[in-house]
């Protein structure tokens, strides 16, 4: 079983990608996905 990218995060940089630099709590990944022609 492959570990997580968080994990993984954690182990080498020793922060979590997933903690809010202000508050501290723990953020929700967003996966939305924009069309090329929204970006620009």
């Amino acid at each position: 079983m492959r570990p997580l990218w968080r994990d993984l995060i954690l182990k080498v940089w020793g922060g979590d990608p997933l903690q809010c630099p202000c508050c501290k709590g723990t953020t929700m990944p967003v996966r939305k996905v924009l069309p090329p022609k929204a970006i620009s």
